[in-house]
Order: C-alpha cells, then structure tokens, then sequence
C-alpha cells in the first residue's frame, strides 16, 4: 500500500514532487514483504539536466514527513513524542 501511496500516477506523494515538479523523468517504489522492518526501493530517473541531489533531496523530504513518530525538523524532539505519548489515555 505504501508503495502506491508514494509512487502511483498522478497522485502519488513522490510522483508528484518528482515528476509534477520536472525534477525526475519518473519514479516507481517496491515492497519486499522481508521480516521486520522490510524492504522498501525507491527509483527515481533523472536525465543529464536534471540534479540527482535535488531529487534524492526531495525523495528524503517526503519520506520524512511521511514516516510516523518522525519529529526531526518540525520542531520536535523524541523527548516530545514521549511526553505526549504519557499524555494521552490509553485507547
């Protein structure tokens, strides 16, 4: 599901700051159902004009956002999500 999520044409979040944006030809992901945690492969094609650094950029952005617990960046810290998480009722 993750893959599609990222990779399908025209919504997906990586098809869409990559290929929308002229940064890569194309992008396509693949899940590896290994054991814990898996594999997940991200290809994107970038032609001579394009900058590999802008995409890898790019793919790096979106996965950190995407990424669940992930605060690095928005301001928060781990201390933060484990203040919140002695918050929060039990559901």
């Amino acid at each position: 599901m993750l893959e599609n999520i990222l990779s399908s044409q025209p919504s997906g979040r990586l098809y869409k700051a990559l290929v929308t944006s002229k940064k890569a030809n194309s992008v396509s992901a693949s899940a590896y159902p290994c054991h814990d945690p898996g594999v997940l492969e991200i290809l994107a094609e970038v032609d001579q004009k394009g900058s590999l650094d802008a995409a890898r950029d790019t793919i790096t952005d979106v996965l950190e956002v995407s990424q669940a617990g992930d605060h690095e960046g928005r301001g928060g810290t781990r201390e933060d999500e484990d203040a919140t998480r002695r918050e929060m009722p039990n559901e």
